[in-house]
């Protein structure tokens, strides 16, 4: 069996964290979404309408 790490990118606006998803980069404001989001789309290999409804938009983003 293969473990793969979930790599979720931490991104910082406004004083805030954010969380992008690796695999489509809908970006949350729980870690949680975002970590339950790439699992969705590793294993399904397509996004889930219900998990990103809860995905945020951002203006521009310095990483």
């Amino acid at each position: 069996m293969l473990f793969l790490e979930v790599m979720i990118e931490i991104l910082e606006q406004n004083q805030n964290e954010y969380y992008r998803c690796p695999e489509c980069m809908h970006v949350y404001e729980l870690k949680e979404m975002a970590r339950g989001c790439e699992k969705w789309c590793r294993n399904h290999k397509g996004c889930n309408l219900e998990i990103i409804s809860e995905s945020v938009e951002l203006g521009q983003i310095k990483i």
